[in-house]
């Protein structure tokens, strides 16, 4: 399924099987940050791909956890046509994630990805 803008986020963006998040770990690029851990890996796929993890460490409450999970595929799919090539990542939040603002979940995850020169490095972020 082709994206139908930049700003799409079809269902093919996503990492969704158990399998695709257990290829991911051990390998690669790991890149610490306070709230959370973000697992990156190069694909040879058309477009990047998130997987999101929230365990009940992080919450007990599933409303907040759902509402990290969202925060964080908005920043993908608002940021995602600005990564410096393809990649599967994997977002994985911390047990003190969920005291984070939206602002405060974003500008790290975008800091980290810039950083660590994932991510285009310019003012509008």
């Amino acid at each position: 399924m082709k994206p139908k803008g930049p700003n799409s986020f079809p269902p093919d963006a996503r990492l969704r099987k158990r399998h695709e998040f257990k290829r991911l770990q051990g390998k690669e690029s790991k890149i610490h940050a306070k709230h959370f851990l973000i697992v990156i890996s190069p694909t040879n796929r058309e477009q990047s791909r998130i997987g999101i993890t929230v365990t009940t460490k992080v919450d007990k409450r599933a409303v907040q956890r759902n509402r990290i999970k969202r925060v964080i595929r908005e920043v993908f799919r608002h940021f995602r046509s600005e990564l410096l090539g393809t990649f599967d990542i994997v977002a994985i939040a911390r047990q003190n994630a969920g005291d984070c603002s939206s602002e405060q979940i974003r500008k790290e995850i975008l800091g980290a990805l810039k950083k660590n020169r994932y991510l285009a490095n310019n003012e509008k972020n």
